[in-house]
């Protein structure tokens, strides 16, 4: 059973059954006698006269009385509405609805500058239809009501009172009667408590200011219409219950009661403001026991919750005239607080970029050391009088106060910056469209397993080609079922469709990776049959470049003793002493250089290594010498022995032209911006430079002989004689091979051909085009074929791009393809004049040498302008310039399926090396003193050092940092 009365809302309190359904019968009969219709409280006529005259409506007004005039205008507005009314009704039940009335301006004892008045319409969100139609100045037509309702014609259009121009005695015709409905009219003052009644939304300072300076609506009866408050059930409001006799005899003002003339019911004003859950009768429904008044608001003026809101209410006015300087003065620190904060973020990206450590191992104010973040603060305090401040109130008031610039606050930093970098990066991604990956993994200093996603993806507004740190997580295993669960939660948490859009997928040569069955890549593909593996070409050139420094003994025994120098040499303290005096004695202007490590997994390590030895070999042979007298080192005796020979200088030689010509190509392949046309067009240029250097002997020869002349003083040991074996001829065998008694023709046979075989046959099967099917469409989309083509049109092959169409389907066909390059070859000369102006106008004011006008006579005029023009794309032999120039001509929606096949084809990963940049980053953020750092943390400084060129919006990262608990939202919002 209920303990409330759901009629009087009065509680059962200690009530027992049979007096509590008592009540509740005696409450439902009451109820039942108020629906009765009040039809006879006004004047009714059962019919109205579709013509209105004006001696209808009886108004007394002296015409000497100097609101004469306003008066007749106002009855004249009055007789146009009612003929508006009469002519726009259909039948006399809806002449009721139609009638509209007069009411005055002043319908409550407050009133204020409407222009300093803020609009708090939205407050009546939860009325019902019927309430919240307002009237509107320019409408024509009103807005229909029910036989018991009337309204009231808007403060506009008549400024004089109901006392006035009407009287219920002067009026004649059906008259609407008040009933418990009477709030179903719109004749709302300012201040009626209905408007702000059912908001469900907190009130915000300057809301209540403005309720409260409205004020409590309090009409009297001589401002109600017809000068009487309407009756409910025989009762009615009275205005006395405005005030109260206090005990003393004296009269106090209930400035918390508000009436509402358009639901007849009072409202506490209090309450409504500042009460803490507050009875909902007084709220939102309003009370109307007009029968039992006195004691209903008695009742109600002395409960607890009605004193506290009250409380509140008096000190908010009390308090109301230094809030807005609190308010200044809060803003002020905000404002405050949010440059302190910028200033930190500042700072945590100069440590971040830079890799160095944020904390130290004592951080006390009394220490002289506080770690990197906290003297980086103390060092800018110095100059920016704001974060001085900050320092200064912070150690006087100590942990009472919010820190900034603790641990935990440098760790929100440092997620609130990476969040923003991240969210950059993924927009940008979503932004193209299409992207590949590259994944990778590492063993970090924690003897943990590491694993990198980098995404490339193309950025159509400059043509460029980005590859970006995606995520960073460990792993306990490598397996490829792991690899693939981590790519797929790495995805869902980026909210990156890669079933979708990812084209592309680049890796090294591991198993777990490449492989064809259980790899990684065959796992994706399963479920994208467009993400396109591509073998690392870095990795494979490294490779290559393995196997020629063990193609002979010759190389084995070059590359073997390097390494074993270098760990002769810097074992010892004085070893390197004495190789660092020897190289300031031989050469006091250059810096002082170290030997290189050779090893197979870092790329180019034989080169450099090699590339020092020969930059150093005066100072490296001083140094074994001086060892040799010194120590008595039979290992010194053989490293000199080995390095004044001539068998040390041709190999030495031969593995510098061949690094020479394979180091811009690994470079090259490292690089960000290549595509795999580029990469293509240098395998095929440096296959042909090897090819030459096999030709080229005699200047190796001739390098050695340039050597040892320079180095007169020192001794060469020549190439080594070897004795020729006698082998029996076998029956069958007409001739005996003729041995090879020469030296140098026995190196150039068994060393030199050997290593450059073996190097360019290795190129030739690891960079076979052949095992990616679309490197014969993409080499289509070349500046040298669309003008070899351009000449004749029927050079094209007929099944051109139906290979590339058939893996990426969903983007275009080869038959559309073939049209759209056709055009693309028609318009491609005139495309490439639009990349930037000429930089001479005319070629008559250009002085031109002899030799300058000879190539003018061989070459055209369009030629020249092209050679002298196009400065900006530097390689036009790549696809990377064919898509800016699509993208930098906007020919991108004329010719959609060409531009999405280079997109794709730029967008194509050409190797893996941005994750291994990613781990030199990992290296110098993960020390051995930082091995302890959180995964979040860690893949938050990675993502800071790795992507550097990315601005940041200091406002979000503000925004982001203040959200992390309540104390920072108060300070930064």
């Amino acid at each position: 059973m209920n303990l409330t009365c759901e009629f009087c809302r009065r509680d059962r309190n200690n009530q027992n059954d049979t007096n509590w359904k008592r009540h509740i019968e005696s409450c439902q009969k009451k109820n039942k006698r108020q629906k009765v219709n009040l039809d006879g409280f006004f004047k009714k006529t059962n019919k109205i006269s579709t013509s209105i005259q004006r001696s209808d409506m009886m108004v007394n007004v002296d015409a000497s009385s100097p609101s004469s005039s306003t008066v007749k205008t106002s009855i004249d507005k009055l007789e146009l509405s009612c003929k508006n009314s009469v002519t726009a009704i259909s039948s006399p039940s809806e002449n009721l609805s139609q009638m509209q009335y007069i009411a005055s301006s002043e319908l409550s004892t407050n009133h204020f500058d409407s222009d300093k008045l803020v609009e708090l319409d939205s407050f009546d969100k939860n009325k019902s239809n019927d309430e919240n139609i307002l009237m509107d100045e320019k409408s024509e037509a009103p807005s229909p009501t029910t036989d018991h309702d009337y309204q009231l014609l808007s403060n506009d259009l008549t400024k004089i009172s109901v006392d006035d121009i009407l009287t219920e005695k002067e009026v004649e015709g059906p008259i609407p009667s008040p009933t418990t409905d009477y709030g179903q009219s719109d004749s709302r003052t300012e201040n009626d408590p209905v408007r702000f009644s059912n908001t469900n939304k907190r009130l915000s300072f300057e809301e209540k200011k403005y309720i409260l300076n409205l004020g409590a609506s309090q009409p009297t009866s001589q401002q109600m219409p017809f000068q009487k408050f309407p009756k409910t059930n025989k009762y009615s409001f009275h205005p006395q219950w405005y005030t109260r006799t206090l005990p003393d005899g004296s009269i106090g003002y209930r400035k918390w009661l508000s009436y509402s003339i358009s639901c007849d019911k009072v409202f506490c004003l209090y309450c409504m403001l500042f009460g803490k859950s507050p009875k909902k009768a007084w709220v939102y429904d309003g009370v109307s026991r007009w029968k039992d008044g006195n004691h209903m608001l008695t009742f109600h003026e002395t409960s607890s919750i009605h004193i506290a809101a009250s409380i509140d209410a008096t000190i908010h006015e009390k308090c109301s005239p230094i809030l807005p300087a609190l308010e200044e003065k809060k803003k002020i620190d905000v404002q405050t607080n949010r440059v302190v904060v910028k200033q930190l973020i500042d700072i945590t990206l100069f440590l971040g970029k830079h890799g160095l450590a944020f904390r130290g191992h004592k951080e006390k104010w009394t220490d002289s050391v506080h770690g990197n973040f906290k003297d980086l603060v103390i060092l800018l305090a110095e100059y920016s009088p704001v974060l001085s401040s900050y320092i200064t109130l912070l150690k006087d008031k100590g942990k009472s106060m919010t820190s900034l610039i603790s641990w935990q606050r440098q760790n929100q930093l440092i997620d609130a910056i990476s969040n923003s970098i991240n969210n950059s990066i993924l927009q940008e991604v979503k932004n193209a469209c299409v992207f590949s990956i590259s994944i990778d993994t590492t063993f970090d200093i924690s003897r943990q397993e590491q694993v990198s996603f980098i995404v490339r993806y193309v950025d159509e507004s400059n043509g460029m080609i980005y590859e970006r740190l995606l995520a960073m997580c460990s792993t306990a295993s490598t397996k490829s079922e792991t690899l693939f669960n981590i790519f797929k939660e790495v995805f869902n948490k980026t909210c990156l469709d890669w079933k979708k859009n990812l084209i592309g997928q680049s890796y090294d040569g591991a198993a777990n990776m490449r492989g064809e069955y259980n790899g990684l890549q065959v796992k994706i593909k399963n479920e994208n049959p467009h993400a396109v593996y591509i073998w690392c070409w870095a990795h494979r050139l490294n490779l290559v470049v393995e196997q020629g420094v063990a193609s002979c003994l010759e190389a084995v025994d070059f590359f073997g003793i390097l390494g074993k120098v270098f760990d002769f040499i810097c074992s010892s303290k004085n070893r390197v002493f004495l190789f660092d005096k020897n190289q300031k004695m031989r050469n006091p202007k250059l810096p002082v250089r170290r030997l290189k490590r050779v090893t197979t997994t870092r790329w180019s390590s034989h080169s450099t290594a090699l590339g020092t030895i020969l930059l150093t070999w005066e100072s490296l042979v001083d140094t074994l010498e001086d060892i040799w007298t010194s120590e008595a080192s039979s290992d010194a005796s053989s490293f000199l022995s080995y390095f004044q020979s001539e068998r040390f200088l041709y190999t030495c030689f031969l593995f510098k032209h061949i690094f020479s010509i394979l180091d811009p190509l690994s470079k090259t392949f490292q690089a960000k911006d290549v595509d795999l046309i580029t990469a293509t067009s240098m395998i095929r240029s440096k296959k042909e430079q090897l090819l030459k250097l096999r030709e080229d002997f005699k200047s190796i020869a001739i390098e050695v002989k340039q050597f040892i002349e320079n180095h007169k003083d020192e001794h060469f040991t020549p190439l080594p004689q070897k004795r020729t074996r006698k082998r029996k001829m076998m029956p069958g065998e007409q001739a005996i091979d003729e041995p090879i008694s020469d030296p140098l023709t026995n190196f150039k046979y068994h060393t030199f051909y050997v290593v450059l075989d073996i190097i360019y046959s290795q190129i030739s099967q690891k960079f076979n085009e052949s095992t990616l099917s679309i490197f014969k469409d993409l080499s289509l989309i070349t500046k040298k074929r669309i003008l070899e083509i351009k000449t004749d049109n029927k050079k094209l092959p007929s099944d051109a791009f139906e290979s590339v169409a058939s893996i990426y389907s969903k983007y275009f066909n080869a038959e559309m393809l073939r049209t759209e390059f056709i055009w693309l070859v028609s318009c491609f000369s005139d495309l490439e004049k639009t990349i930037c102006l000429p930089k001479y106008l005319h070629k008559d004011n250009k002085t031109y040498s002899d030799s300058e006008s000879h190539n003018s006579d061989s070459e055209s005029d369009e030629e020249l302008i092209l050679k002298d023009h196009i400065e900006d794309f530097t390689n036009s032999s790549s696809l990377i310039y064919i898509f800016k120039l699509i993208c930098s001509s906007n020919i991108r929606f004329t010719l959609p399926n060409i531009y999405m096949l280079v997109k794709i084809a730029v967008t194509l990963p050409v190797s893996s090396a941005s994750t291994e940049r990613s781990f030199s980053k990992l290296k110098l953020v993960k020390t051995r003193l930082r091995s302890t750092m959180a995964e979040s943390r860690l893949e938050g400084l990675m993502r800071i050092a790795c992507e550097q060129d990315i601005e940041i919006n200091t406002d979000s990262v503000i925004n982001n940092f203040a959200k992390n608990s309540s104390q920072l939202l108060k300070l930064l919002t």
